[in-house]
């Protein structure tokens, strides 16, 4: 029952990722859900409803996008508004440091275990991303282009990389998943460092350093 509540709060959150066509406007969903640009122009967009063409894993994908931003923006709003954007920022630049690192220490030697902990530890900056984002949506250092460009759990911008490809690598090191892929752990590590860093240019060009 609480598998079932939480897939369709992920599902609601994913819609607010759509544009009036309702089609998610990112490469790394096209991927997920196999759909190519043109299938998407024609209106076949809707992943849950082709269930025959979409695996397992890339069901619970969809839910490890989605969710982060629902619980940010339902969970933790009044927390969020009460961090200092410098903080956040900080905390961001901390964040996109612990990606290196973890790409340096784990990948080389598929050390998937150690992965896994890295990516549950409350401590690591990186798994209050979707906080940090919230506060700096809600601070007002950002001026309101940048917030679009940001993004918000209505608007796709690229924070929303920064959550696909996050999710992405813990679905890829999940422990039901018995044959991880090297390759697809690289590809998400490096992918969420580079939406991060996105993020962060953002933040350099409203003042912050």
């Amino acid at each position: 029952m609480v598998r079932a509540i939480l897939f369709f709060c992920a599902v609601s959150s994913a819609s607010g990722f759509v544009s009036h066509t309702g089609c998610v406007r990112t490469h790394q969903l096209h991927t997920v859900c196999n759909m190519s640009p043109q299938e998407e122009a024609a209106g076949h967009c809707d992943p849950i409803m082709t269930g025959n063409n979409i695996s397992r894993r890339r069901a619970l994908l969809l839910t490890t996008i989605a969710l982060p931003s629902f619980w940010a923006s339902h969970a933790r709003p009044s927390f969020a508004a009460k961090l200092r954007p410098d903080d956040v920022y900080a905390s961001l630049v901390k964040a996109r440091q612990e990606l290196q690192v973890a790409s340096d220490r784990y990948l080389p030697k598929k050390d998937w275990e150690g992965l896994r902990t890295y990516l549950t530890d409350e401590a690591v900056n990186m798994n209050n991303y979707d906080v940090s984002a919230q506060a700096l949506l809600e601070s007002k250092r950002l001026d309101a282009e940048s917030k679009k460009d940001i993004g918000t759990i209505r608007r796709y911008g690229v924070g929303a990389d920064v959550i696909i490809m996050y999710g992405g690598l813990k679905n890829e090191v999940d422990e039901g998943n018995e044959s991880v892929s090297y390759a697809e752990v690289g590809k998400f590590l490096r992918g969420a460092s580079q939406s991060l860093e996105e993020v962060l240019a953002i933040c350099r060009s409203n003042g912050f350093n």
